[in-house]
């Protein structure tokens, strides 16, 4: 009986015990939850970075994207060139602001002669994350490019369309066109009376836009003036060799003609109603003059094209129509192997949608007609209500041509 007496001794060591684990186990188990806590804001900091980071990456991309549809430096490439965390010392043009998945971003944009500095920062949960990029800026070489001289008299007028959006004309109208001469000489791009350029110009290397371009009173140059950094190489074609023996002279004045094959002709001349056909890839030599003139129409069926090698003149004139059905100069190549005196030509309302190169002679559009695409050459001349559309979606980059 005398044993009983030391039980609740032995209670109070137990419950003594008990609170000490107890104790250690709240002890341990705040720790864990600290640790717990901590990892979870190491997590969150991490995704508020991850946040961050893919913002500032987005604005980067979102900037270059609306650097090349700057009016400004609408004809030119960027590319980075360095990327980092170095910062450049300058007082920001203009910035770009957004959000993305819960971030916000910010760009500041320095714009210079031949680069583009960005400074692109990205803020989640109060994490930042900046970037720096420089881009240097490449200029494409000219829809419209001349080793000499381009004149535009009394109201005419150059400008741009797409031809991956249908025919020039409506909305598919813009003032993106990209002129150039290689020259250095005075007013060898020369705007008169009443005529309009939508879009830059570029002369020869280390000429003097002042110099080389002169836009008179009553004139327009809606763009830019700039120096080419390289001369635009002006293709030399040479005559075909897969077009066989000469046929002699075709006229044709009615009726649908149909060309499925390779061709060679002395001269070649539609007018009146009558229309040309184009089907397959078609290429056909003339050795003087190549003609569409009346309300003649040179058709290209789907999957077709024509290239056209002329040694003399090629003319569309009196409300001709030059592969207008398809509207993608693509499909109609003309190489000029004349001289200067040997024209590529349009006139009185004719339209004509081509890509065209003529080293040593020219391009003339005249009387209310109007050229649809590209062009490399010697000279180009516009004049009374002449109208040259530069298709936006050819040209070569790097101061080539196609």
């Amino acid at each position: 009986m005398r044993a009983r007496q030391h039980q609740p001794r032995r209670r109070a060591a137990a419950l003594v015990s008990m609170i000490v684990i107890l104790v250690v186990v709240a002890a341990f188990a705040a720790v864990l939850l600290s640790v717990h806590t901590a990892q979870l804001a190491t997590e969150e900091h991490a995704i508020h970075r991850l946040r961050a980071q893919a913002a500032t990456l987005a604005a980067t991309h979102l900037t270059l994207w609306q650097l090349r549809n700057d009016p400004d430096l609408q004809n030119s490439l960027a590319r980075v060139v360095y990327e980092g965390d170095t910062s450049f010392a300058a007082d920001a043009l203009f910035e770009v602001n957004g959000d993305l998945a819960g971030a916000t971003f910010s760009v500041d944009v320095w714009p210079g002669a031949d680069t583009v500095r960005l400074k692109s920062t990205g803020i989640s949960g109060g994490v930042y994350y900046e970037r720096w990029a420089q881009l240097a800026i490449e200029l494409a070489a000219a829809g419209l490019a001349v080793s000499d001289k381009i004149e535009l008299w009394d109201d005419a007028f150059i400008d741009s369309f797409d031809s991956r959006l249908g025919p020039y004309g409506g909305a598919n109208v813009s003032s993106r066109a990209s002129v150039s001469t290689n020259s250095t000489g005075k007013d060898r791009i020369h705007l008169k009376d009443r005529t309009v350029l939508y879009g830059n110009a570029r002369v020869g290397p280390g000429g003097d836009p002042a110099n080389v371009i002169r836009v008179d009173v009553g004139a327009t140059l809606t763009g830019n003036t700039g120096v080419l950094g390289v001369a635009t190489e002006i293709p030399t074609p040479s005559e075909p060799s897969n077009v066989g023996d000469s046929l002699g002279d075709l006229k044709v004045s009615s009726g649908t003609t149909t060309w499925a094959s390779n061709r060679h002709y002395h001269k070649v001349e539609f007018k009146g109603s009558a229309v040309l056909e184009i089907s397959g890839d078609v290429v056909v030599l003339a050795d003087h003059d190549f003609k569409f003139r009346g309300d003649a129409q040179l058709r290209i069926l789907p999957g077709s094209s024509l290239t056209v090698y002329g040694k003399k003149k090629v003319k569309f004139e009196k409300n001709s129509r030059g592969n207008v059905n398809t509207a993608d100069p693509s499909k109609f190549k003309i190489f000029m192997l004349g001289g200067p005196g040997d024209h590529l030509e349009t006139k009185h309302a004719a339209q004509l949608y081509a890509v065209a190169v003529h080293p040593q002679g020219g391009l003339k559009v005249n009387n209310a007609s109007h050229f649809c695409g590209v062009f490399a050459g010697k000279n180009i001349k516009l004049a009374e209500s002449g109208a040259v559309h530069q298709d936006w979606a050819l040209g070569g980059p790097g101061g080539k041509w196609p």
